[in-house]
């Protein structure tokens, strides 16, 4: 019953607070549907209940979350549906499941990739805004498959990440690109499940994310944005135009970012023989030297601090790199991952 309640959840994540979800039940399987603007969820776990109704998903959801997980009682009738749990009962009205909306079969080009890859990917992609009405691509992500490699690309005007996953094929498939917004990826991280294998199918209208396992399975539909993605490889940096790099330990250079932070949004970076981090404000002055792994060439640039330490927080990795260009653009990157900064116009300049 617990999974119930927990599949529930996840469903009405998707929906606005008024919006009805599809319980289609035979007494051994229920399917629980809910269709959003940008995003359609279909659930299937074993259960006892016999319904085929739809009903406000968020009361009911609402009702049941302080129930204990075994008592819940579902009843069906003509015109309602009732919810009990020890003293408690709710009655909902209820709609034919005729007049819910279609949902979606699966279909399209098929790659498969893993639960965990994903969820980390969007992870590291979520500092874009949620809307920007004039340039939509900055409110969006770009899937982006080609060659058993799937990148998963977000951008604004001072940053750009890129996440590279390694998936498996059916058969080789042409060059594929999907583009969601950020309430569709936002909608899309609360259903998607935390491990296993998901197949990804790459539809004409859509994305198509399915996973089953023993006694529930889960299918999303994921409907595209309509535009165009800027031309992302052509912003990330080359290694070989380099003026400078070097290897560190994240969580020191994560540390000495917050502490950077107390005085400080706008910080400067030395590279010389060392690392120095420096900042100051009306709060005060902070400077500090941190040990690094390796360092090649000198740099001196200012940047946004918050925009910096974004990556480093989402990191697996020990330890990360940082490159700088001719043009002081900054990258960070690790396995399978680049990040991508402009610098702030100031009075820092190349050593």
């Amino acid at each position: 019953m617990n999974d119930f309640i927990q599949v529930l959840k996840k469903a009405v994540s998707v929906i606005p607070n008024d919006a009805n979800i599809l319980l289609q039940g035979d007494g051994e399987d229920l399917e629980i549907s809910a269709v959003g603007t940008g995003l359609d969820v279909r659930f299937t776990i074993t259960s006892n209940y016999k319904l085929d109704c739809c009903v406000n998903g968020k009361v009911l959801c609402n009702f049941l979350q302080s129930a204990k997980a075994t008592d819940i009682v579902l009843e069906q009738g003509k015109h309602s549906l009732i919810a009990r749990f020890g003293d408690s009962e709710l009655e909902l009205p209820i709609y034919p499941s005729e007049v819910f909306p279609k949902f979606s079969e699966p279909t399209g080009d098929k790659v498969s990739i893993f639960a965990g890859d994903l969820r980390s990917a969007l992870r590291k992609v979520d500092f874009i805004p949620v809307q920007d009405w004039y340039q939509s691509f900055k409110a969006s992500v770009l899937f982006d498959y080609q060659y058993e490699l799937l990148k998963v690309v977000a951008s604004d005007d001072q940053r750009l990440a890129v996440v590279k996953i390694i998936v498996d094929e059916e058969k080789p498939l042409d060059h594929k690109k999907s583009l969601l917004s950020k309430d569709t990826v936002f909608g899309l991280k609360n259903v998607l499940p935390a491990q296993g294998e998901i197949s990804l199918l790459f539809a004409n209208n859509g994305l198509f994310f399915s996973h089953q396992t023993v006694g529930e399975s889960i299918g999303i539909f994921a409907y595209l944005m309509t535009g165009e993605f800027p031309d992302y490889e052509r912003v990330v940096p080359k290694n070989e135009l380099d003026v400078c790099n070097f290897e560190i330990w994240k969580d020191s250079l994560i540390q000495s970012l917050n502490r950077a932070s107390l005085v400080a949004d706008i910080i400067n970076i030395t590279v010389n023989e060392g690392l120095e981090i420096s900042g100051k404000s009306e709060r005060g002055r902070f400077k500090e030297t941190i040990p690094t792994l390796e360092i090649n060439g000198a740099i001196d640039i200012m940047c946004n601090l918050k925009y910096l330490l974004q990556p480093l927080t989402r990191l697996e990795d020990e330890k990360v790199t940082l490159r700088f260009n001719e043009d002081n653009i900054i990258s960070v990157n690790s396995k399978q991952y680049i990040y991508v900064l402009s610098p702030v116009e100031g009075e820092g300049k190349n050593a």
